[in-house]
């Protein structure tokens, strides 16, 4: 959770691309450009219960699970298991094996747990933080992004396309992300982490928590749309639902740990 933000502005989202870029034309030239990529996503992926809706259909063959444990997680459950039991092949990372989601790998990866890995993450204000290693990891255990990369550079050898995943570090890493972030200068974005591009080692090392886009980044009135205007959404409560639920409200109960399970 932490890392919610960070998460988000790499493009861990579905809905959208790294750097905070949507699917416009010019956005998916940019970053498309910027990776040097053969090809790349052109509208919105699947959110989470509509990627589990789809792997029942049969529509995804292969499904990789990192950092959850969608069989108590997610709303539904039962459709989520019905959906693992029919995918040809599941792959999970987990630092146990005896996780609920786990008993449906057909590939089960070892991963580094919290404080045995090391990284940048972004909380919701903004603010990047180093996140570092103080145990190392068990066994055969490592990081998500090792992982992805291997398996990133392994797909590059096999499509005989450019190697753009190798990573020496976490560092790296964040590095191409500051370079990448670089392309919201000329834009209304504010997300510009250009000036960490060329980070060093020891700046890395040295990192201390740092906000991007200033204490109130929006200060000056101009505000991340073409115009600069902000959008403001007023809601009301819709007459037709206030005759059907007759005034009741049902709160689902989730509870801490059935989302951070």
């Amino acid at each position: 959770q932490p890392n919610a933000m960070g998460g988000r502005e790499v493009g861990g989202l579905a809905n959208q691309l790294a750097v905070h870029r949507t699917f416009d034309a010019e956005s998916i030239k940019q970053v498309q450009t910027f990776w040097d990529s053969p090809e790349i996503a052109t509208q919105p992926g699947l959110k989470a219960v509509e990627l589990f809706e789809a792997v029942e259909r049969g529509e995804i063959k292969v499904l990789w699970i990192m950092a959850t444990n969608p069989v108590v997680s997610l709303p539904d459950n039962q459709l989520v298991k019905r959906a693992l039991e029919v995918c040809p092949f599941v792959i999970v990372s987990d630092i146990t094996a005896d996780s609920d989601v786990a008993h449906y790998a057909d590939l089960l990866l070892p991963a580094a747990g919290w404080g045995e890995k090391q990284g940048m993450v972004t909380n919701s204000e903004r603010r990047l933080s180093r996140q570092r290693q103080f145990q190392t990891p068990p066994g055969e255990a490592k990081s998500d992004w090792w992982a992805i990369s291997q398996v990133g550079q392994a797909l590059c050898t096999l499509e005989n396309t450019r190697n753009g995943f190798a990573f020496s570090s976490e560092r790296a890493v964040l590095r191409e992300y500051a370079a990448m972030a670089g392309m919201n200068a000329d834009s209304p974005l504010k997300l510009d982490l250009s000036q960490y591009a060329n980070l060093t080692e020891q700046e890395y090392e040295e990192w201390v928590p740092t906000q991007w886009g200033g204490e109130s980044p929006f200060a000056d009135g101009v505000y991340s749309h073409p115009d600069g205007k902000a959008r403001f959404v007023v809601t009301s409560e819709s007459p037709m639902r206030l005759e059907r639920t007759k005034g009741w409200w049902l709160n689902t109960g989730r509870q801490r740990d059935q989302w951070h399970t």
